[in-house]
């Protein structure tokens, strides 16, 4: 459609996006390759890129009401609205700033060595006023990660390089029996 035009032509056309919604484009060519051109939008001056397939009409020379064919076409699609996510809940929010910390390898069983339940682990730290992070990625404001027999090595090594203080079992149990003393090797 567009692919024997030169940078810098200008290009009115209408374009249906992932989520079938129609719209009126307009801008000036950039570059295109196979599939797919560049062109910057000369309603915010922004870089965007364009699949040929979905250019549904060219309006260079079209005179009839844009907006009349806008609906036309819209008709035939139906637009998908993405949902959008709900609030957290307030028990998922960290609303007291409290220390984060972040329970990670361990079994809901008694296992390998496994002095208590990740469930027993997570109360304590809550009795001890640490925010429980829940969740498979590690947080970004967690400041200790507990790790235990079937930790993975990726995530540990992330946390490392964020700066969270990584801890087994032993020494967590430590810690809070401890008021907060930390100890170098396995207790």
């Amino acid at each position: 459609m567009f692919i024997d035009n030169n940078p810098g032509t200008d290009l009115h056309f209408v374009y249906i996006d992932r989520n079938n919604k129609i719209t009126a484009q307009n801008g000036i060519l950039i570059s295109h390759k196979e599939y797919k051109f560049f062109m910057r939008c000369n309603d915010d001056n922004g870089l965007r890129s364009f699949l040929y397939e979905s250019v549904l009409f060219d309006l260079d020379g079209y005179d009839d009401s844009i907006e009349d064919l806008i609906n036309k076409y819209q008709s035939n699609y139906k637009e998908h609205i993405p949902k959008r996510r709900a609030p957290r809940e307030p028990s998922m929010l960290n609303l007291e700033n409290k220390p984060e910390i972040q329970f990670t390898g361990f079994y809901s069983v008694l296992k390998m060595n496994q002095i208590k339940t990740k469930d027993e682990l997570v109360q304590i730290a809550k009795d001890n006023g640490y925010f429980v992070k829940k969740s498979k990625t590690l947080g970004s404001n967690v400041s200790i990660l507990v790790c235990g027999h079937n930790a993975g090595p990726s995530k540990m090594i992330k946390a490392s390089d964020m700066g969270s203080i990584l801890l087994n079992e032993s020494q967590f149990l430590h810690m809070v029996e401890n008021g907060g003393e930390l100890i170098d090797h396995d207790v």
